[in-house]
């Protein structure tokens, strides 16, 4: 991407249109085009943590995919497609990353206390949430049942382990195993096979840790990247201190949700889900507006987001808002044992569609925003240390010497950055006349970081009174 053509984040968040009936859509996280139980999610799990709504619905549903695991499908050609979800959540410290996957994890509380229970064989076989594992160990685990959800507290560990010797190659077969439908591999001291895998993972980063795992733009058409929705959250929008007590009877409300995934764990035998036709048309029309204005509009890696993320994940919601939303008529016929006609009758409703896509549009204007973290991490690594610096300065502004004096940058790459800066209007370049000394042959440039800056290298204004 050219300096010249890098965007504010806010800016970034203006997304293609027209999308849903012809009409631009709030560019913001709208709640309101969510479907019901997403709302009533929010509602309860608001009272127990206080983070942005986008980063508790990332953060619940990878939680809601492994309890569907692969009971559940639909076809893309002769490909089946699986609910199971790959997601991170983006954001500094403090900015309930953790809280939002720990509220989400609260709704398998029940689940996990009947784990307990079990014997050390029967707990490996139906333990649905793993923490970071071995290449071998996973491979195993989704042998014996191939529906998982790996949770890690920060991507850049989980990568680590990747890169160990023992578990070489692993990060290619975990990119593989996403949307294969049968799915072998062979290591230095076994062979694998997994049967309609449904992994799904879960997991938070900081900035600094895409910074260092993705060190250049290569990474971004990486099949593994692309796998995965990304919630980044402003840190603007988080209260420095929690407003949430232990709301006991909120917790107890999402602790109820295993009512829900018990049915979907009770599900028989697998089953696929279909497209109404005004869902179908409603989809086929969207996407192809989508198609037209990513071309225009976005740089040519975008596409390969927006594939999985207007096809592979259009899908895989398609399937978790159509269960959760008839997960009581489910439940019934599960009882008298008509899952049968249930499935044969039950088709995602064009509405359903509607909702799906506005998720869909939120998550592919995400992903535009993390590519842009990873390409300024990679281009603008040395524009960014002078932002930092003058972030700290009094006023944000600093001279030329003081600024290559703090940053050890030579002249000629100073210069180079110093333009980039201005052209991308992140500073403002001016002659002080206050500072110029009777005896100087050259005028004092200083540099001062504006408004934009602050939004476009994701810096926070500092108070310096």
């Amino acid at each position: 991407m050219p300096y010249n053509s890098i965007q504010p984040i806010t800016e970034q968040n203006e997304l293609p249109e027209p999308i849903i009936d012809g009409n631009k859509q709030e560019s913001k996280f709208n709640v309101d085009l969510l479907p019901d139980f997403l709302k009533e999610y929010l509602k309860i799990a608001s009272q127990v943590c206080d983070a942005v709504p986008e980063a508790l619905i990332t953060a619940l549903l990878p939680i809601i995919a492994v309890n569907i695991g692969n009971k559940v499908y639909m076809t893309q050609g002769a490909k089946k497609t699986y609910p199971n979800i790959y997601a991170i959540l983006v954001g500094p410290s403090g900015c309930r990353k953790s809280s939002s996957m720990a509220t989400a994890k609260l709704t398998m509380e029940k689940y996990n206390e009947e784990l307990d229970k079990m014997n050390s064989a029967e707990r490996e076989k139906n333990t649905l949430i793993l923490n970071i594992v071995t290449q071998a160990e996973l491979g195993h685990l989704l042998e014996q049942n191939p529906a998982r959800l790996i949770m890690f507290d920060e991507i850049g560990e989980f990568l680590k382990s990747c890169n160990m010797k023992h578990n070489y190659g692993y990060k290619e077969n975990i990119t593989k195993i996403f949307d294969a439908d049968n799915y072998s591999y062979m290591t230095m001291q076994n062979s694998t096979f997994i049967k309609n895998p449904a992994l799904s993972m879960l997991g938070c980063s900081t900035e600094g840790w895409i910074y260092r795992d993705f060190q250049n733009t290569a990474d971004q058409n990486s099949g593994f990247l692309q796998r995965f929705i990304v919630c980044i959250i402003d840190m603007d929008k988080i209260n420095l201190v929690s407003e949430n007590n232990e709301n006991e009877e909120a917790m107890d409300e999402l602790r109820k949700y295993n009512e829900k995934y018990e049915v979907f764990r009770s599900i028989p035998k697998q089953y696929k889900l279909k497209l109404s036709e005004e869902a179908k048309t409603y989809w086929k029309n969207n996407a192809k507006i989508i198609s037209q204005n990513i071309e225009n509009e976005y740089s040519q890696n975008a596409m390969g987001y927006a594939i999985r993320i207007f096809n592979d994940y259009f899908l895989k919601f398609c399937m978790i808002f159509t269960l959760m939303e008839n997960y009581q008529e489910l439940k019934t016929a599960i009882d008298n044992g008509t899952c049968d006609d249930f499935f044969a009758n039950l088709y995602i409703s064009e509405q359903t569609a509607i909702n799906v896509f506005y998720l869909c549009r939120y998550y592919f204007q995400q992903t535009q925003t993390f590519t842009t973290i990873i390409e300024i991490g990679d281009k603008f690594k040395n524009e960014k240390r002078i932002v930092e610096y003058l972030s700290n300065c009094p006023q944000n502004k600093a001279s030329k010497t003081n600024i290559m004096n703090h940053t050890h940058l030579p002249s000629k790459e100073l210069y180079n950055c110093l333009c980039n800066l201005v052209d991308q209007e992140a500073i403002l370049e001016y002659y002080d006349e206050s500072t110029k000394s009777p005896n100087a042959k050259k005028p004092t440039y200083i540099y001062k970081l504006t408004n934009s800056a602050f939004n476009l290298y994701r810096i926070k204004k500092k108070n310096h009174n």
